[in-house]
């Protein structure tokens, strides 16, 4: 942090704000009026104040003391826009506030750290750089966490903090918290965060950041380099390449002298004893190894495909544009009015009274033509619309970039797929066929308005379904569930994961759950078994089905 100051009995020319009197004591004056119990609000003040501060190229001993004061009320704002988020996860707005603060400020302190290091070389200097390096990795992290790309000149400044910690520093203490701010950075960088949910991702950080990592940061690659960094570029670490079998340099690229390298064999090693999930484990141990080899080639594509998103529209669309009511609706207890026409205040059945009109209402009077203002025509267009009311899903149209025999990488406009993140199922269809596909979202990029989608198509054939979860002897639910066929074996899993199974939204089951699977013609009892994958949004689960179970009588026939 700064070296506090005491500006009680002094009268400093600060900044030209817009909201108060370029004073210490004006300022002091606001910040006494800033509203404390709204994070938001307070955000926006803060940020006010740091664009001010940025754009009026104010001198050195008017940024430190501005700085100096706005400590507090930006940890205070930090602080409560980190609460409003653990209580919704959903909600992103205190998250795009946190990612505007911490890169503004960052990018402040900073150039002002430069200024000062060009000026005063000297130990407050430190501080300064510690300031910056925080904020701007926090930036980073709540951009990871919003599945977007890194402010523009995050890196940079990072790279240029950490070549300060090994030449410049002034204090070894904070040479090392620098070295591990960078380090916890460019790992988690490396972790693959556009597959990891904004929780995991702040878990891994503070992870990292309170241990030693063990990750070394060479000059020259080694045999367990796997990842370089370009310190004179504003990019994040990329994946490094080795030489061939016959010595060649895999990559036809010279590198740069400003290139450094990074091992993550020490943190490999430690990561089975630390306290993170067995999950996130694997999948970091799998990161930081040397890059797999691929078994096939991705195609460049063309043209686009319609794509929804969430259970609802996928069933819609893969059962033929059938709310789900309408789906299930032969197998669960509804009526029509002439099924409630026949029971009695009892509940029992009544004899029916002949209704003269009937006959001819069933004998095609929906195709004759009513004028717009008759009863007739208002019923028959409620009639005709009644499954269509519960849809009226809009679809969007996304460009295929590349496509492999998995699944595909998508390219669209940025707005438009803001809420599409990594785990979510979506549908696709190709406009030449028509045919609906399920695919999930395996990893999300923002690249200037566009956001790529990352896809894996889930199977060939797959069918949409009801289930009914028996929780208890008293209480069931029901849900649109997807029956898929693997698309290809997974040699990672076992033969059980690879069979036909059931993708249902993510309730949180316990193994040997008892459920009704609902068909297009078809009822029957089964128990989920195995939970072969799961995400925020989704599980899928094996399922045995009971065949000494009694048949249902209320299963239609067709």
């Amino acid at each position: 942090m700064l070296f506090r100051r005491n500006y009680s009995n002094r009268s400093l020319a600060l900044p030209a704000f817009s909201f108060c009197e370029p004073t210490a004591e004006g300022l002091k004056s606001w910040i006494k009026i800033l509203p404390k119990t709204d994070p938001h609000a307070l955000a926006n003040k803060l940020i006010q104040a740091g664009e001010d501060i940025a754009t009026s190229q104010c001198e050195l001993e008017q940024a430190l003391p501005a700085l100096d004061m706005l400590a507090t009320p930006l940890h205070n704002a930090a602080q409560g826009l980190t609460q409003f988020h653990s209580k919704d996860q959903s909600d992103s707005a205190a998250l795009l506030k946190q990612q505007r603060l911490y890169s503004l400020y960052g990018q402040i302190y900073f150039f002002t750290a430069q200024k000062h290091l060009e000026l005063k070389s000297g130990p407050a200097c430190d501080g300064l750089m510690l300031t910056a390096s925080g904020y701007l990795c926090r930036a980073m992290l709540t951009s990871y966490q919003l599945q977007e790309s890194a402010p523009s000149g995050c890196w940079k400044q990072l790279h240029a903090i950490y070549l300060y910690s090994i030449t410049d520093s002034h204090s070894a203490t904070t040479a090392t918290r620098l070295d591990d701010n960078y380090k916890a950075m460019v790992s988690l960088a490396c972790a693959n965060p556009d597959k990891l949910n904004s929780t995991q991702l702040a878990s891994l950080f503070d992870y990292l950041q309170n241990i030693d990592t063990g990750v070394r940061i060479n000059a020259t690659p080694t045999d367990q380099s796997h990842f370089k960094l370009a310190t004179h570029q504003d990019v994040a670490p990329q994946r490094y390449l080795h030489c061939d079998q016959h010595g060649s340099q895999a990559h036809s690229e010279t590198t740069p002298a400003a290139t450094l390298y990074l091992n993550f064999q020490k943190l490999q090693s430690d990561l089975s004893s630390s306290s993170l999930s067995p999950e996130l484990i694997g999948q970091l141990a799998n990161c930081f190894d040397a890059s797999p080899h691929r078994t096939f080639n991705r195609a460049l594509g063309a043209g686009t495909l319609d794509i929804c998103h969430g259970f609802e529209q996928i069933h819609y669309y893969l059962s033929g544009e059938k709310s789900f009511e309408s789906f299930t609706r032969p197998f669960i207890n509804t009526y029509t009015v002439d099924d409630l026409s026949s029971i009695n205040s009892m509940g029992e059945p009544c004899s029916k009274t002949n209704d003269i009109w009937k006959s001819d209402y069933k004998t095609g009077w929906n195709n004759v033509e009513f004028s717009g203002d008759s009863i007739e025509f208002k019923i028959r267009t409620s009639l005709d619309n009644e499954d269509k009311s519960s849809g009226g899903y809009n679809l969007n149209s996304i460009t295929i970039v590349d496509t492999n025999p998995t699944g595909y990488c998508l390219s669209g406009h940025h707005l438009s797929f803001t809420n599409y993140k990594s785990g979510n199922l979506i549908g696709l269809r190709d406009a030449e066929n028509g045919k609906w596909n399920v695919a999930v979202i395996r990893w999300t990029k923002n690249e200037d308005d566009q956001r790529k989608l990352g896809v894996e198509l889930l199977g060939p054939d797959i069918k949409p379904y009801g289930i009914k979860i028996i929780h208890s002897k008293q209480g069931t639910e029901l849900l649109p569930a997807l029956g898929v066929s693997p698309l290809k074996k997974d040699r990672s899993t076992s033969d059980d994961a690879n069979l036909a199974n059931l993708i249902i939204p993510n309730l949180g089951l316990k193994a040997k759950s008892a459920a009704t699977l609902i068909g297009e013609d078809v009822e029957q009892r089964i128990i989920l078994s195995d939970c072969v994958e799961k995400t925020n949004e989704y599980c899928r689960y094996a399922h045995t089905t009971l065949t000494d179970a009694p048949p249902y009588a209320n299963a239609p026939t067709h």
